[in-house]
């Protein structure tokens, strides 16, 4: 196959899994791991519901917007962890030691 045709599937992974800068970044590693999770939680919950009867039923439908809405915090989670140690970890540009 002509190299000008191919699919840079390598370089795409590399750019999910790192910074812009080039650096490997465990945030967003873990990011993809916990909505992989999420994802098979919110599988195994919604198959878990087809088998209810009606009056169970309604009490797992009540609370399954909060389920999602948990586990999309925690799946994002590490990434806001790491823009807010960021943030912090900056010395400020304007400082003069003396």
């Amino acid at each position: 196959m002509d190299e000008k045709y191919s699919l840079p599937i390598k370089e795409f992974a590399q750019g999910i899994f790192t910074e812009p800068s080039g650096l490997p970044s465990s945030s967003r590693i873990l990011s993809y791991l916990l909505s992989l999770f999420s994802a098979c939680v919110i599988a195994s919950i919604v198959h878990h519901m087809y088998y209810l009867p009606c009056d169970k039923l309604a009490i797992w439908v009540s609370g399954f917007p909060y389920m999602v809405g948990s586990l999309t915090l925690l799946s994002t989670s590490p990434y806001g962890v790491n823009q807010v140690a960021s943030i912090f970890s900056k010395p400020p540009k304007d400082s003069v030691v003396k």
